[in-house]
């Protein structure tokens, strides 16, 4: 049994390296960015939101804050890295 094609065939593994270091990339500055804003949210007192669940809402804020980020320039993490891996 081949696994990598079998991922292939699944979708699992982007067939064209540019367009997974193009997707690692971004996933990786989300992620920064999301773990800097939970940082920053945390020590605000009593946090950004209240009540029984308010961290589900924090968080699920803090993730979606970040994809937008990113998605609007970020921190340039991200041209960076394609950069250095060799992406486009």
């Amino acid at each position: 049994m081949n696994v990598p094609g079998l991922l292939d065939s699944l979708g699992a593994v982007p067939p064209d390296r540019a367009a997974a270091i193009d997707q690692a990339a971004t996933g990786f500055e989300s992620l920064l960015v999301s773990q800097l804003l939970k940082q920053a949210l945390d020590s605000e007192e009593g946090g950004l939101f209240q009540g029984g669940g308010a961290h589900v809402y924090g968080g699920l804020f803090e993730t979606y804050l970040a994809d937008h980020l990113v998605q609007s320039g970020g921190l340039g993490l991200h041209d960076r890295l394609v950069a250095a891996l060799g992406g486009k």
